[in-house]
């Protein structure tokens, strides 16, 4: 008994002692810890000259470790086997694999990859230089590098610099000096000697410091750069006293300025000028696509081989991809046949940048689905949504499925689309019907138009109604049952859908003026997504968009220099630079029923805060 309440004893004095150690948690520890590491020394000294050792060592004042040094430790020039850079203890050690170059000065840029090694703090912009010879070199050059056709600033791009070079000598040979973008998109080469350099920029994602591969983001400057540095000198002057009338003394304080510190590299990716065919699809026994590595000047001739049938036996589907053509067959027995071969002739680049005309042979195999076991899902349009007006599931016949525009609403100054999923024969007004309700009974038809967006391989309809319409009616389409049929003899379901259009005044006109006027300029609209809603060229140099839908947009213009109608990126081979791109910094707020004026100073610097003219806002 008595050894039982000694047990209980201990055990409470033992927790008594626990809460008292614990009570409030313990002690706090202070403010966190904030500070980054600092130099303690290094050796050699950072700036040293006549180095010839093969490692550096630098000291700091706490354990360190150094973020993906791989990537964000950059040693200028460029090395072949890059150095080795690894944080130990409080020490950072580069062991460098290469034989250093004779009379040359090195920079090691660690950017913000120092970091204490329990908070995380990091030291910013930590450069260390030194030199193999008797000098160092001590000139720089800063800018930053965004993409051409965005304006973004661009991450992880190299930045160097030639101070001579041939035809070649960008595509074969390793910069003198490099330098690394940011997140901001800047950059800075260091450690550069007088004298003229030519300025260029790459992804560059082999890692040999010269643009070897094409298709990657690269830049160049279209004028040779000049590294200088200039001493500035301020004068400040104390007065004896608060009215300024005594002075009391003349301070001058000099700075260094080191430049061109705002030049600007606008990073592309060239039109591709090798172009091959890759491979092809059929999924359809009456369909095949054709995909090539880029878009062809040129469409290609294609030839059956094995067998002639009457010409022409397919047509060509339009779309928006120009690197992959759709073909639809035409002739019955081929569609018959599951294995086809072809002989493609079309003009293209080769590697070597000579003109050269390909031919390729190859087989277009259709291979039969694997029967589903149970379930009926019906057909599905491209947007993965079952289309009410073509269910095959209800049938044995195969039909002709299509989608439409038709919400409750449609736009008063749009068109009815119906979109097939395979060419159609266009029909006449007699099986498509347009009505109008009068007196929320009766139903009278009027005259309707329909033009289909490519005669050769319709697969677009559009109806238009040919009298004026009311927002304050509803208004029904039908189409008649087989009134629609495809090129392979599908018929379409009958189909009918009520709908009303909306008014005029529910839409804003947005007429922007860019000053001064630019030549062959097109100005794009973008909604709140940055999608491209409508483009406009200039008239009387004024761009109008009309009929917008309340919401947020914002304007971008480039100066279309070739007539073309489209951006055009630029040529590295060609030294021709990406078209001009501006961005307006304002956000266009368009609500219903308003016009918006806008001048647009698109020469003028981009700021965080809208500096431009208010809205000019007139209600209709």
């Amino acid at each position: 008994m008595k050894n039982y309440r000694i047990y209980l004893t201990a055990v409470w004095c033992a927790l008594l002692l626990c809460q008292c150690a614990n009570r409030g948690s313990g002690p706090q520890g202070g403010p966190k810890d904030e500070t980054p590491p600092s130099v303690v020394k290094s050796s050699p000294k950072n700036g040293t000259t006549g180095f010839k050792g093969t490692s550096i060592t630098i000291d700091f004042n706490e354990n360190i470790s150094i973020d993906n040094p791989m990537q964000n430790v950059v040693v200028s020039p460029p090395q072949e086997s890059r150095p080795s850079v690894k944080a130990i203890g409080r020490k950072a050690v580069v062991s460098f694999q290469d034989t250093l170059l004779p009379e040359t000065s090195y920079s090691i840029n660690f950017g913000n990859s120092i970091v204490d090694y329990t908070e995380g703090n990091a030291l910013k912009n930590y450069r260390f230089l030194f030199s193999t010879g008797n000098t160092l070199d001590s000139l720089l050059i800063q800018g930053k590098v965004v993409d051409a056709m965005t304006l973004e600033p661009v991450e992880r791009i190299t930045v160097g610099i030639y101070a001579s070079e041939t035809d070649s000598t960008f595509a074969t040979t390793a910069f003198d000096r490099i330098g690394v973008t940011d997140k901001e998109g800047r950059f800075t080469i260091d450690g550069i000697r007088e004298g003229t350099y030519s300025l260029y920029a790459i992804q560059d994602m082999q890692g040999v410091f010269h643009y070897a591969q094409a298709g990657a983001y690269v830049a160049f400057s279209d004028s040779t750069v000049q590294p200088y540095v200039h001493i500035h000198a301020t004068i400040d002057t104390l007065w004896a006293d608060t009215a300024k009338t005594v002075v009391d003394s003349v301070i001058t304080q000099q700075y260094t300025v080191f430049g061109p510190a705002e030049l600007e590299l606008r990073v592309f990716k060239e039109p591709s000028s090798y172009k091959k065919y890759t491979r092809s699809t059929r999924e359809l026994r009456e369909r095949f696509n054709l995909i090539f590595t880029d878009a062809l000047d040129e469409l290609p001739e294609i030839q059956l081989l094995d067998t002639t049938v009457n010409e022409p036996w397919y047509i060509r589907e339009k779309n928006t991809r120009k690197d992959s053509l759709l073909y639809w067959i035409t002739d019955s027995a081929l569609i018959a046949r599951d294995t086809l071969r072809l002989a493609l002739r079309y003009p293209s680049l080769g590697q070597d940048g000579a003109d050269s005309l390909r031919c390729d042979s190859i087989r277009l195999v259709f291979r039969k689905k694997k029967a589903v076991s149970s379930g009926s899902s019906g057909q599905r349009n491209r947007s993965g949504k079952k289309n009410e007006a073509s269910d095959e599931s209800k049938s044995s016949l195969p039909k002709l499925s299509f989608t439409h525009n038709l919400q409750n609403k449609l736009d008063y100054f749009d068109s009815i689309r119906l979109v097939f999923n395979e060419p159609i024969v266009v029909p006449d007004t007699s099986t498509i019907h347009l009505y109008v309700q009068e007196n929320d009974s009766v139903w009278l038809p009027i005259r309707c138009q329909l033009s289909p967006d490519d005669p050769d391989c319709p697969m677009l309809l559009r109806i238009w109604p040919e009298e004026e319409t009311s927002p304050d009616k509803t208004y029904k389409i039908q189409v008649d049952s087989l009134g629609i049929r495809s090129l392979y003899g599908k018929p379409a379901d009958r189909f009918s859908k009520p709908f009303q259009f909306t008014r005029e005044e529910d839409y804003a006109n947005l007429f922007v003026k860019p000053l001064p006027t630019p030549e062959h300029a097109i100005l794009e609209l973008l909604d709140d997504k940055g999608t491209v809603v409508e483009v406009q060229r200039l008239e009387d140099g004024e761009a109008a968009f009309y009929d917008k839908k309340p919401g947020n947009y914002k304007l971008r213009m480039y100066l279309d220099e070739n007539d073309n109608g489209q951006w055009d990126t630029g040529s590295i081979k060609d030294r021709r630079q990406p078209e001009t791109m501006y961005y307006c910094p304002k956000t266009y707020n368009l609500r219903a029923n308003w016009d918006v004026e806008e001048t647009w100073e698109y020469q003028a610097t981009p700021s965080d805060k809208d500096n431009r003219p208010l809205d000019k806002r007139k209600s209709r």
